[in-house]
């Protein structure tokens, strides 16, 4: 900027103060656009009315549908999705909140997912931002924890519609488990990990490479701020997301990781939860429980918008200090 304004006439109007003066403007500018403008949200401000940011909701305002309950086992789970109030963010309000109870006669496990179509939301060619609150609500840390099971988990993903679990079909995916066990690690139990696959479609590993802990606990009660930066591309072996996970007191970020799936992003979001195969007499109370709120995505804008934007701001800086003269 300063290098700029020493040639032509621009250097009447523009003292080395002025042109510092541009530059913190400009940053200004750039900051400002540091919050982006959600172009899909749910706040469950709409209560249970019949509109886009209720539930079960309807479509509209980049919802493509309403939410959406589906769930898989010998005997289906009984599931309890409701709206509460004084909600895990700070500004309170609606949230979102969902039981899922087994069935004391399911033998292969319970799967549980409440999904949501926003494909008329974003466009998804372009890099897209999504955000949530997500919160703990079962007993996960004491000594009588039934969370406790490699297949005891709590899964946040993008997928297709109408599967009630994790596959090929994800792009993204963010897992939570009870204990190890053969697709998992031990920094993926009861701790939130970042699936990063290999952009073709092939099976789910483990290894930390893929399977990468944060090392953000899952705790009763705890609420999770995450973000996640998704790059979509025309082939989509070069599908890419960042993602960030915030417990309030720590934050992990991981980049440029890949998609699960080989065939692009997908336009439903997941919360999917699942419990143990076979169920003790004594853990017919082997219920998840989470909350969710503040969702948003929004598309991000390009560099060289942020570029454009910045010039802008200081090019009406220095046509300010023009006009003085």
């Amino acid at each position: 900027m300063i290098a700029l304004l020493k040639y032509g006439n621009w250097s009447r109007y523009c003292t080395p103060g002025s042109a510092l003066a541009g530059m913190f403007f400009m940053i200004a500018c750039l900051a400002g656009l540091g919050g982006l403008q959600a172009d899909v949200i749910a706040n469950f401000d709409g209560g249970t009315d019949a509109v886009p940011d209720g539930y079960l909701g309807t479509s509209g305002d980049g919802w493509n549908s309403p939410w959406l309950e589906n769930n898989a086992s010998t005997a289906p789970p009984t599931q309890n999705t409701v709206l509460s109030s004084g909600g895990p963010i700070p500004d309170g309000g609606n949230y979102l909140s969902a039981v899922i109870i087994p069935s004391p006669t399911s033998t292969t496990g319970s799967r549980y997912a409440l999904t949501r179509d926003f494909s008329t939301g974003v466009d998804q060619t372009q890099p897209y931002r999504v955000e949530l609150t997500y919160r703990i609500d079962e007993d996960v840390d004491s000594e009588n924890s039934t969370f406790n099971d490699y297949h005891d988990r709590y899964v946040i993903a993008e997928g297709e519609g109408g599967d009630n679990d994790t596959g090929t079909h994800n792009s993204w995916s963010i897992y939570t488990y009870g204990a190890d066990g053969d697709y998992t690690n031990p920094g993926a139990v009861k701790m939130w990990a970042f699936y990063s696959g290999l952009s073709d479609g092939s099976a789910f590993d483990p290894d930390p490479t893929r399977l990468i802990s944060t090392g953000i606990a899952l705790t009763t009660g705890g609420t999770y701020h995450f973000t996640i930066d998704v790059f979509p591309n025309a082939d989509p072996s070069l599908c890419t997301w960042n993602a960030t996970v915030d417990d309030g007191t720590a934050s992990f970020t991981q980049n440029n990781m890949g998609f699960r799936t080989g065939s692009g992003a997908k336009t439903f979001l997941y919360f999917l939860t699942k419990k143990n195969k076979t169920v003790p007499a004594d853990e017919y109370d082997d219920i998840r429980k989470f909350s969710v709120d503040g969702i948003s995505i929004s598309t991000i804008p390009e560099p060289s918008t942020f570029l454009l934007l910045a010039m802008g701001c200081g090019l009406l800086l220095i046509f300010r200090h023009r006009r003085r003269y």
